[in-house]
């Protein structure tokens, strides 16, 4: 549950203070900590505030592609990548144990992301259809995540994607010239396409919040095609439910009208709607628990 431990790392470094203060006035403190792994010491706080900014990179970017009240496809890539970027960087860290848990997970992360033929370039022609970004930052951020010729492939694999999906979406709109007039702008050089129109503007101002959609709703007389482009791929979502309603099942039995079940209980009805769905193989009830006893428990500590 690393999202839940960056939540709690993020609480705790603000009581800090409070902490130590607690190590050397509160006695129970220390006895009850030293049954686990003991206080927090100096070197724990400093990995800590070391390792923090590092986990909140994976926080906002869960809260950013997990939305469900915004566009998320445009940005799913420039998380994805942001995130590729940084875990290069943490590998050369002077703290060998930072250094050693980031090498782990540059593993798990090119397994899914080495592989240029896995990226869905949907995907990443939505991130170009942001006017802040293009294809110059695209390019940028393809040679920071990629190295030798998987470098010039991918970019020349984007580019001729989104010019083969705006031909497609350009051919639908043929029905707009039905005596074919487009044919003479386009034999003297007048008619320019729009993606190129598009491409070799400047990129909008880096300042400020951009709403990108307002801004395509704006630019519609320029560039109709690429308008509708970006309203059929701007609408698709990363993900069709927050993080917490797909990681974690606690919230859905343990709410605030069951906020007195003991852990026991809460466990064993986890563990029974696991297997009433198949998921975990049938165990007698005597093996999963004592019931008789949990029943007198529950009973002794019922607060309704």
């Amino acid at each position: 549950r690393w999202n839940f431990t960056y939540l709690m790392l993020e609480a705790a470094l603000k009581h800090q203070k409070t902490f130590e203060e607690l190590e050397m006035q509160d006695k129970k403190y220390i006895e009850e900590l030293e049954k686990v792994k003991g206080v927090p010491t100096f070197g724990d706080w400093k990995f800590v505030r070391g390792i923090f900014p590092f986990l909140k990179l994976f926080y906002d970017a869960t809260m950013c592609i997990s939305g469900s009240s915004y566009v998320t496809s445009n940005m799913y890539m420039f998380e994805a990548f942001g995130i590729g970027i940084k875990i290069k960087q943490m590998c050369a860290s002077k703290d060998v144990i930072i250094s050693m848990m980031v090498e782990n997970m540059k593993k798990k992360y090119e397994k899914y992301w080495s592989n240029p033929d896995r990226l869905n370039m949907l995907l990443l022609i939505a991130l170009v259809l942001h006017p802040r970004y293009k294809l110059k930052f695209m390019h940028w951020l393809i040679n920071q995540s990629f190295d030798g010729v998987v470098t010039s492939n991918l970019k020349d694999k984007v580019e001729s994607s989104i010019r083969l999906l705006f031909e497609e979406y350009d051919s639908m709109k043929k029905s707009d010239d039905p005596y074919g007039y487009n044919q003479f702008f386009k034999s003297t050089g007048s008619h320019k396409s729009e993606l190129s129109k598009y491409l070799e503007e400047a990129l909008e101002e880096s300042q400020g919040v951009l709403d990108f959609l307002n801004w395509w709703k704006l630019n519609l007389g320029r560039f109709p095609i690429l308008s509708n482009m970006a309203r059929d791929l701007l609408a698709i979502p990363v993900s069709t439910m927050a993080s917490e309603s797909a990681f974690s099942t606690e919230g859905r039995v343990l709410d605030a009208y069951r906020s007195s079940l003991t852990p026991q209980m809460v466990e064993a009805l986890i563990f029974m709607q696991d297997w009433l769905k198949g998921t975990l193989p049938p165990l007698s009830l005597n093996e999963i628990e004592d019931f008789v006893e949990l029943e007198k428990f529950e009973q002794g500590n019922n607060f309704f």
